[in-house]
């Protein structure tokens, strides 16, 4: 039970309020502590870059924020296992995917590609849109404005160019 010490009593604290960065932290003190070194190391350099942009900006993160250094960090990763497969890297490929494993359980669920398809046939008719193709920066920014966390950027390209 996570709990603050007061004159040697236990005060229950509410997890559900923690940010997202400290919540990284304490996962990362916990897999150091535990010897899980895949989560360890994809924690830390998360953490550093994290740490990198808190001092860029001269504030701390707030949690889109750090949703938002997550959802790079995975992209990153996801362009290393192409290049480590084409290399003929298998091991360190799987090292990697596993690393990203680690790092997707920080982000909520994204949208399946029927859900993006019918938020950008609404956003579409919203914002009066007739061509995508001319128009398609107006509608992505719309829709990472308003749905950011639950959009996959490569699913809703995929799902604009279909249209």
């Amino acid at each position: 039970m996570n709990c603050v010490e007061l004159r040697s009593l236990c005060i229950p604290i509410n997890t559900s309020f923690m940010s997202l960065y400290t919540t990284l932290q304490d996962d990362y003190k916990a897999a150091f502590k535990e010897r899980r070194v895949l989560e360890k190391d994809a924690l830390n350099y998360l953490l550093a870059q994290l740490k990198n942009k808190q001092i860029d900006l001269h504030r701390e993160l707030t949690d889109d924020e750090v949703m938002q250094t997550i959802k790079k960090e995975i992209k990153t990763r996801k362009e290393t296992v192409d290049l480590l497969t084409q290399a003929g890297k298998s091991e360190d490929a799987e090292t990697e995917l596993g690393r990203i494993a680690v790092l997707e359980r920080y982000l909520p669920e994204t949208l399946s590609e029927e859900e993006t398809k019918k938020l950008v046939i609404q956003a579409q008719h919203d914002l009066g849109i007739e061509d995508v193709k001319k128009e398609r920066g107006k509608l992505i920014g719309h829709l990472m404005k308003t749905h950011g966390t639950q959009l996959d950027g490569s699913l809703l390209n995929t799902v604009i160019n279909t249209l």
